[in-house]
């Protein structure tokens, strides 16, 4: 019983496990397909961008290879240790994700001091408001290196998704399936007690 028990533990574990990856993998593709569809540079899902981190700045927060995600935000609404996604002072499109360590007010706006959680040193400009992609709100770890595969070969977006819908699929198949064998064990034993009280009771009257 005790066995039994273990691996049903186990089971259930595993269960939430693949079923929590699953899910992150088809947030991941639907990103994917979002911006295959319009064209654009960055993922992007409503006011949420994802990025794919290129170095070790930030670490412990996050490393090379992980993917980032970030929301569109105010300049006005951050705050000294929040981290925050900008384009690089003298480039276009060089993006940096680095933690906001202090600000400076002028007559129009406000100006933040950035680092990275693994420089020794401040970065050597400071942040302006229109250079502002937006704040970090969490990570996921590795899976940048599998977005990028993804970006290469668009054709296994497709059958990432019918593999995933199968999986799905058979898994609630066999979840029902066990439900109503669990109904249907009951039942059986009232019919088969109903049955031997019948019996028994013709007996008393025969």
């Amino acid at each position: 019983m005790k066995q039994s028990k273990i691996v049903k533990i186990i089971g259930k574990i595993f269960n939430y496990i693949a079923t929590a990856t699953l899910s992150l993998i088809v947030v991941l593709l639907v990103f994917i397909f979002i911006t295959e569809r319009t064209g654009a540079k960055v993922p992007t899902l409503g006011p949420y961008q994802m990025y794919i981190v290129l170095s070790d700045s930030m670490v412990p927060t996050f490393h090379a290879g992980d993917i980032v995600i970030i929301k569109n935000a105010s300049a006005k609404d951050l705050k000294i240790n929040d981290i925050i996604t900008f384009v690089a002072s003298g480039t276009k499109d060089t993006l940096v994700t680095h933690r906001i360590v202090g600000f400076e007010k002028t007559d129009n706006s406000l100006q933040y001091t950035t680092k990275g959680d693994n420089n020794s040193t401040k970065d050597g400009t400071v942040v302006k408001p229109d250079a502002l992609k937006g704040k970090y709100l969490f990570n996921v770890p590795i899976l940048g290196y599998f977005f990028v595969f993804l970006q290469k070969h668009p054709i296994i977006i497709m059958f990432a998704f019918l593999a995933i819908g199968l999986i799905f699929g058979i898994n609630m198949i066999v979840s029902s399936l066990k439900e109503k064998k669990k109904i249907k064990e009951p039942l059986s034993k009232e019919l088969s007690l109903e049955s031997q009280t019948l019996l028994e009771s013709k007996k008393i009257i025969l």
